[in-house]
């Protein structure tokens, strides 16, 4: 459940359920329940596809109110006692707090991978490239962490960013790769010229290998290569 408010998730839930049909208490009934009672609730809730779709759209609802700066903590609770029931007014104060601070924290962690990714496409060397690659890859884990997995159609407002970032280290580690290729084809290349120049200068003797001679077999080992 993240880091949701509980009592505001049961009472979107017991709404979700009951209008998928599910036989349960009402809202007002289910907010004298404890929390153990509540908990089963939801698992039943949880288990239906229609009452779990209902529930998802219903909180991705509330935290829109959340976060949108034109709400609020007063209109929101308002508008969520009319909606759901009574709740008291820190709790919604405090889920306000709540999914404000998680947006910062992504949106910091973002900047951070997206800063990680552009140093190592500047370049500085292969060890600078890799451990600002891996630093990137590292935050981006972060920010996905920091994403509640069971947050409803739940993408944030800034998820067409974090795709951009996606984008950005699959191409870097694309690159990479093709630079590791380049450089394996590099290698065996060298090793292949060295053995056609070794190969040459024995089978010409004394009079060893003219420099006309060494370019013409490392014209044909990249010939070869290509």
């Amino acid at each position: 459940m993240g880091n949701k408010d509980f009592k505001a998730y049961a009472l979107i839930a017991v709404h979700a359920g009951r209008r998928a049909g599910l036989p349960l208490p009402t809202v007002a009934e289910a907010s004298a329940l404890d929390d153990l009672a509540m908990h089963a609730l939801d698992r039943k809730i949880a288990d239906s596809p229609a009452a779990r779709k209902i529930r998802d759209e219903l909180w991705a609802e509330f935290e829109r109110r959340l976060r949108e700066p034109q709400y609020t903590g007063d209109d929101v609770w308002e508008w969520f006692q009319k909606s759901y029931g009574p709740i008291s007014r820190a709790s919604i104060y405090r889920a306000r707090a709540d999914i404000r601070a998680s947006d910062s924290r992504v949106a910091e962690c973002r900047d951070q991978a997206e800063a990680y990714v552009a140093a190592a496409g500047d370049g500085g060397g292969e060890k600078v490239l890799q451990a600002a690659m891996d630093r990137a890859g590292q935050i981006f884990f972060q920010i996905l962490m920091e994403l509640d997995s069971s947050r409803a159609a739940g993408e944030p407002a800034d998820w067409g960013q974090i795709g951009k970032l996606v984008d950005s280290l699959s191409n870097l580690r694309r690159s990479r790769a093709q630079a590791d290729l380049m450089q394996l084809r590099v290698a065996e290349m060298n090793k292949a010229a060295r053995a056609q120049v070794d190969l040459a200068a024995a089978k010409a003797g004394p009079k060893g290998l003219t420099r006309d001679d060494v370019y013409k077999i490392l014209d044909d080992v990249m010939r070869g290569a290509a």
